[in-house]
């Protein structure tokens, strides 16, 4: 599982481009966000108040999310990653 940010490093994009790409995978129903994604809370210190923290929920997709965003921003990175994932 991984972010946007974790997948756009993966395939050298900008985050959105993922975030575009996901958003279309989900539209025209290749994917269903609700099975490849997870939102997990995440807390952390809050910056402008000491001593407090904070809760945010990060989206994170599974492998399908993955090889899907990698066919259309860089298919060369993503045939690589679909193989090293096979053999893993």
């Amino acid at each position: 599982m991984a972010t946007q940010k974790a997948i756009a490093d993966l395939f050298d994009v900008d985050k959105t481009s993922v975030s575009r790409h996901l958003k279309n995978v989900f539209e025209i129903g290749e994917l269903d966000e609700k099975v490849v994604c997870a939102e997990i809370a995440h807390t952390t210190q809050h910056d402008a108040i000491e001593g407090k923290s904070q809760n945010k929920a990060v989206k994170y997709y599974n492998l399908d999310a993955i090889i899907s965003v990698g066919n259309r921003v860089n298919f060369q990175k993503s045939t690589k990653f679909r193989i090293w994932t096979t053999n893993v």
